[in-house]
């Protein structure tokens, strides 16, 4: 099986500013990031990189954001906010095979 290392990155980023009114002020922000790396546990350049050393690590995340922003008088103003984020991660093999060291 032939694998190259190979990188994959898709992210994505939203952002809503909404005036509530003169004193108020609120911010909305999703973010969406998407990738995978194919790459093998060997990086010595004289070493052979067997098939079942491949692997495919992979993230997604999911992040929001919200914050709302109070000017209540000219000397005192608040500032408030939530987030929440969702990842997975994994890492997978690319070979059924087990993996196998040689060593000479």
């Amino acid at each position: 099986m032939a694998v190259s290392a190979k990188t994959e990155d898709e992210k994505l980023l939203l952002k809503l500013d909404w005036n509530i009114d003169d004193f108020h002020r609120a911010a909305l922000t999703y973010q969406r990031s998407d990738g995978d790396k194919i790459s093998n546990t060997t990086d010595a350049p004289a070493t052979l990189k067997l098939s079942s050393q491949w692997f495919n690590r992979s993230e997604k995340m999911d992040s929001y954001a919200l914050k709302l922003f109070s000017d209540w008088t000219n000397d005192f103003s608040t500032e408030i906010f939530a987030t929440y984020q969702d990842r997975e991660t994994g890492q997978n093999s690319l070979s059924t095979l087990p993996q196998v060291f040689i060593r000479v």
